[in-house]
């Protein structure tokens, strides 16, 4: 029986540790989502002077899938109802989400680029730092989890 339980005990640990890296992994996938429908958008408005219902509807449904709008839900009629529906997990990537989404499609066309250029910036730098730090947060993650595992482990032993 102790057996079972220490195998039970290291397969806990180890599917935290997996479900913990696939969130990481997640919050990269979003904001590179995120970052690619705000060049979309920037292209649209550049070139075409697609209003944002215009844009959403043209907008690919994988593209709206990665950034975290549920499948299920209708179509958004504006950045801000996307924004609302939206589960963006990086807090970063939220804020400059947010920022961009609100109030897009009230001004000129040069304004609303330039909205579209900052949140890009913002966007690129973070999916940089996010892709950057992935690799050492995963091993962080599965060292902590399974040394954790192996501890109680040892101390229930």
């Amino acid at each position: 029986m102790a057996i079972l339980g220490s195998v039970a005990l290291l397969l806990s640990g180890i599917g935290i540790a997996y479900l913990l890296a696939r969130d990481a992994e997640r919050c990269v996938a979003c904001t590179r989502a995120l970052l690619a429908l705000v060049r979309f958008t920037r292209n649209c408005v550049s070139m075409y002077s697609m209003s944002a219902s215009e844009i959403l509807k043209k907008c690919e449904a994988e593209l709206l899938d990665g950034c975290g709008y549920p499948n299920e839900a209708p179509l958004p009629a504006s950045f801000s109802e996307l924004f609302l529906n939206c589960e963006i997990p990086d807090k970063e990537s939220r804020v400059a989400f947010s920022d961009f989404a609100d109030g897009f499609g009230t001004a000129y066309r040069a304004e609303e680029i330039l909205r579209c250029e900052d949140c890009i910036e913002k966007l690129r730098k973070r999916e940089m730092y996010l892709t950057s730090a992935l690799p050492s947060k995963k091993k962080m993650i599965y060292s902590v989890s399974l040394c954790s595992a192996l501890s109680l482990l040892i101390l229930l032993l």
